[in-house]
């Protein structure tokens, strides 16, 4: 029998605890129609419509779908909703999808869809093609999925709340502070050009989450990710996917759900620990953790995080907020590599890029000094290689792709006491590049724990990564503070012989040159 009214699919889950006063209910009324060559109205039927509430996250989205008539309807309680249509519609070999805020304030809202209020993008090659309708989801997904650094490495996140909320693992910061006396580096970055320093807002040492909050003041408009609450937004065989991010750019990585319901979801995707799975209509539906052995990835629902994101969201308030300065990122291309081999230069200099303090040995590594130091490798093992008898597969000549990024690597020495017998001298807390009286911003402070050797105890290496124009010979006086574990008040000083800095700043010369030629005139 066929209704007389639109059909309707409303499905409301109720978040463990109360929900309080009842909102307003309102009603919305939705046409969708869209005009041909000759303003010709023509309605859509059958289109289903995503009402995703923007007030609460604990609250599931309502799902309608249109009559024939392209009419719909359904009783909603009152505020923003993010309305999204699942699937795209074609028409004169355009494809048509909605995907905007709309505010249901009046007790009777009439929203029209139609060619004016769409993202319409000309079918590829005819109508004969069909454009991927992920491809449309992942264009406004994208934006939301984050890089999380800390001196242990990066993980990724996703933005869930534009006042600058990130939700991502937590494992990697309780990892990066096991033997560290002082508060990890933690720092997100949105894109290739925007990184932001990050505070912890909230942890779930049980579910393995963690909330950051960044200071969005200077980082321009913030893309949150739509969350999915709803046990019924991902069915077994729905294709998905996850958002790839790298300081080059991003990318996107498709599957299929093979298994779902409210406690895992599986699929085959498998990506990078605090990766958003995405569904078929661009909302986050599961997280990406590791597994309790760290071998492996599993996915958890999104609902899983309801708890920690409503308390960020009430402690926000009491959580330290991190500078907006926008910090330096890795630029997105290479060294020149014509350039690597600094020209009249007959040998490596070896003295001039190295030192050492009283704990620590210390290498200024350009990626000039990085290219002499893998071909000095790569001519040693050639060498030794002749020497062993035939039938081995040749050694592969490094392909000498450098950053053009200056890394001060600082490793600790080893001491054999008498008492003590052998063991690290020192361990690096933390250190600080400046120019003149001005302190460096490193693009990633990398700390790495040594393993404990033959009794050699727990310590660092670390290597800090700086911008090709961090020090120059206008800095005046370059120098290194060197803050360690056992006197973390009172650095080791070291400061760098004019020399140096000048063969730095020259070593970057071919980039820079590129750069400006680069540069639109």
């Amino acid at each position: 029998m066929r209704l007389a009214k639109p059909l309707i699919l409303v499905m409301w889950m109720l978040a463990s605890v109360g929900l309080g006063a009842a909102s307003e209910q309102v009603t919305i009324k939705l046409r969708v129609a869209l005009y041909d060559r000759e303003l010709n109205l023509k309605p859509v039927p059958h289109l289903t419509i995503k009402l995703i509430p923007l007030n609460s996250s604990e609250t599931a989205p309502a799902i309608v779908q249109t009559t024939l008539d392209g009419l719909a309807e359904a009783e909603l309680p009152a505020g923003k909703y993010h309305l999204v249509t699942e699937k795209p519609v074609e028409l004169f070999e355009k494809l048509y999808i909605w995907d905007y805020e709309i505010n249901l304030t009046k007790p009777v809202n009439t929203i029209e869809l139609s060619n004016d209020n769409a993202k319409v993008t000309p079918v590829a090659g005819g109508r004969d093609a069909r454009v991927d309708e992920l491809a449309y989801q992942y264009k406004s997904a994208k934006g939301s999925v984050v890089a999380v650094w800390t001196d242990r490495g990066a993980i990724n996140g996703f933005v869930v709340d534009k006042t600058g909320l990130i939700l991502t693992e937590h494992k990697l910061f309780e990892e990066a502070t096991s033997i560290s006396v002082q508060a990890t580096s933690i720092s997100v970055q949105l894109d290739e050009h925007r990184r932001l320093a990050a505070t912890i807002a909230a942890v779930d040492k049980e579910k393995d989450l963690a909330v950051l909050r960044i200071n969005p003041a200077e980082a321009g408009d913030l893309t949150a990710a739509k969350l999915s609450i709803d046990p019924g937004s991902l069915v077994e065989g729905e294709r998905v996917f996850a958002v790839i991010t790298a300081h080059k750019e991003k990318q996107m990585v498709t599957g299929v759900v093979s298994k779902a319901d409210a406690k895992e979801i599986v699929s085959d995707i498998r990506q990078t620990a605090g990766s958003p799975l995405f569904n078929s209509s661009g909302s986050v539906v599961g997280i990406m953790l590791l597994s309790v052995d760290s071998q492996s990835y599993r996915i958890v629902p999104i609902a899983s995080a309801s708890t920690i994101l409503e308390n960020a969201r009430k402690n926000v308030s009491t959580v330290a907020l991190p500078s907006s300065r926008l910090l330096p990122t890795i630029p997105v291309d290479f060294y020149p590599a014509e350039s690597l081999r600094a020209p009249g230069r007959d040998r490596f200099e070896k003295e001039i890029y190295s030192f050492k303090t009283e704990l620590f040995d210390v290498q200024l590594l350009t990626p000039v000094a990085r290219y002499e130091k893998a071909t000095e490798r790569y001519a040693e093992a050639v060498k030794e290689q002749s020497r062993r008898p035939k039938g081995q597969a040749p050694i592969k000549e490094p392909e000498h792709q450098y950053e053009p990024v200056l890394i001060i690597s600082t490793e600790p020495q080893v001491t054999n006491g008498f008492w003590r017998g052998a063991h690290f001298k020192g361990g690096l807390q933390r250190m600080r590049l400046l120019c003149g009286d001005k302190e460096i911003d490193p693009i990633w402070p990398a700390r790495i724990p040594t393993r404990n050797v033959a009794g050699l105890g727990s310590t660092f290496h670390a290597w800090y990564f700086y911008g090709a124009d961090a020090i120059s010979p206008k800095c005046g006086t370059v120098k290194i503070e060197f803050y360690t574990m056992e006197e973390p008040e009172k650095p080791l000083v070291k400061v760098l012989d004019a020399g140096a800095v000048s063969r730095i700043w020259q070593d970057f010369d071919p980039y820079r040159t590129k750069m400006a030629s680069d540069r639109p005139q």
